[in-house]
């Protein structure tokens, strides 16, 4: 794999052209069929990596929306609080009662 690789680059467009062609073909039929099983495996890398940078966006919109949810989570618990303390009483105590909050 390293071999290949190092000789070659580390694209499969590469690799598919020159290792997936036959140099010792001496006839036609046999040159346009390894042609079209070439053309195939290619357009099927370029099927794969179109999927792939589709996957890319559609975990990127999951990703932001999952922020956007939390955040508006996050204020909406600091919210809460904050009107709990601020109009609940909490923060008002008399001198002779005890506040215990659990």
């Amino acid at each position: 794999s390293s071999g290949i690789n190092a000789e070659y680059g580390r694209s499969p467009y590469t690799r598919t052209l020159l290792l997936g062609w036959d140099f010792a073909i001496v006839e036609r039929e046999a040159a346009e069929l390894q042609l079209k099983t070439v053309e195939k495996r290619l357009v099927e890398l370029l099927a794969v990596e179109k999927q792939r940078n589709k996957a890319w966006g559609e975990r990127g919109c999951t990703v932001l929306f999952r922020v956007l949810t939390n955040t508006l989570s996050l204020a909406l618990v600091a919210g809460y609080f904050y009107v709990l303390l601020q109009y609940g009483g909490l923060l008002e105590r008399k001198s002779d009662e005890h506040c215990v909050l659990l």
